[in-house]
């Protein structure tokens, strides 16, 4: 039995894109994906197209139950369905950020998978080096403030995150309101809050996702008048030493996370992007439109000059 499942998130983007849940269920698996619904400005024969964006903090399609032995039918099932779904909403194109290249290797046959930069992390089953040793004692010590930390985890860790960091709304660079309105409802019980003190006042925050036996980081909100590198570094101190008493295996950090100073990142990862065209008649007519080469690197051609 087949089926696939659409839900609206009933929220808006500041930028007017619209949430949108898809799920694939069938007998031989389970494939979750979430996007953002875009509104392209050129019609096409009087018919308004969309193309469909990744939600910041989140990836792809994933695949959260498969019989092993079935993955690739699952991952045909999932695409015919979903091509079903792109032409009965005028979906043009699509771009996805996967979360890791275990996701990526999924859907290769789905989108064009193309390395964008690398990405870094700790690996827990690994000691640390000594001169990391140091280093944390370093920043312990160094500080002359009471400094505590503390992990909070289920519901009680995104409320907390959501209220710190909704203090520096203003200053940041992404919509936390838009990524937790889908958190609340498909992460729960799986995120982890990372809260750093001084003298009983928050001042960074961080913000992870268990998956796959790894702890992602999605955000990290620290108060610009602390020790900001400091802070940075106790936030990937606290987590390892969490980490490693509940056995994950690695931790993966946002690209903010990084330090030239104090590095315990030991492993590297390619952060990937995929891209597809799902109606690649209407594509070229738009492309045509614009007078503009469908096949150039920028992706999707279309929107070049919205982006000059």
């Amino acid at each position: 039995m087949k089926n696939a499942n659409i839900q609206d998130s009933n929220s808006k983007a500041k930028n007017g894109k619209k949430y949108e849940v898809f799920e694939f269920k069938s007998d031989l698996g389970h494939i979750k994906h979430i996007f953002a619904k875009r509104k392209i400005k050129l019609s096409v024969n009087g018919s308004i197209y969309y193309d469909l964006i990744p939600i910041n903090g989140w990836g792809g399609p994933i695949i959260l139950s498969v019989n092993s032995e079935k993955k690739w039918d699952l991952v045909y099932e999932f695409t015919q369905a979903f091509q079903n779904y792109c032409n009965e909403q005028n979906i043009v194109s699509e771009e996805v950020h996967f979360e890791s290249s275990r996701e990526a290797i999924d859907f290769l046959d789905v989108y064009e998978v193309q390395d964008i930069r690398d990405g870094y992390g700790i690996d827990v089953t690994r000691p640390i080096k000594e001169n990391y040793i140091n280093d944390l004692d370093y920043l312990w010590n160094t500080i002359d403030l009471k400094m505590e930390y503390s992990i909070l985890e289920g519901t009680n860790a995104m409320k907390c995150f959501k209220r710190f960091a909704g203090l520096y709304k203003g200053d940041l660079k992404f919509d936390l309101d838009q990524y937790f309105v889908l958190a609340e409802e498909h992460i729960k019980e799986k995120g982890i809050s990372v809260e750093i003190c001084i003298k009983g006042e928050v001042v960074g925050m961080s913000w992870f996702v268990i998956q796959h036996q790894s702890l992602h980081c999605k955000w990290t909100v620290i108060n610009s008048n602390s020790y900001l590198e400091e802070i940075g570094n106790l936030i990937k101190c606290a987590i390892y030493i969490w980490a490693k008493e509940k056995e994950i295996d690695k931790i993966w950090l946002t690209k903010m996370n990084i330090s030239q100073e104090v590095s315990f990142e030991n492993i590297t990862t390619s952060i990937l992007h995929g891209k597809k065209v799902w109606n690649r008649k209407v594509y070229k007519q738009l492309c045509e439109e614009l007078n503009i080469d469908p096949r150039i690197m920028y992706f999707p051609a279309y929107r070049i000059e919205e982006n000059n």
